[in-house]
């Protein structure tokens, strides 16, 4: 029997979460709560790691180099979001 049913695919956002590095400090924000963030370097090493966050907003300070970084953001929905950061 052919039932005609739509694939249910979550709404994709590029917005539900976002990071930055300002004034030596990381941050985030997020529409939904934040489990993890990790830190990568271009080549893909990972540099350090936030976990436990449990919260929309996170801050830290950042005393790396300066240069490009991937943070890659795990959300408690399971979603992941990757976001270059500059380090200036």
């Amino acid at each position: 029997m052919y039932q005609n049913e739509l694939l249910d695919n979550p709404s994709f956002s590029s917005q539900n979460a976002f990071a930055y590095i300002s004034n030596s400090e990381i941050r985030a924000q997020a529409n939904t709560s934040m489990e993890e963030i990790q830190i990568y370097n271009l080549a893909g090493r990972l540099i350090i790691a936030y976990t436990k966050i449990n919260s929309l907003t996170f801050s830290k300070p950042f005393e790396k180099a300066k240069g490009v970084y991937i943070a890659k953001i795990k959300l408690t929905n399971r979603s992941i979001v990757n976001q270059k950061v500059i380090h200036l």
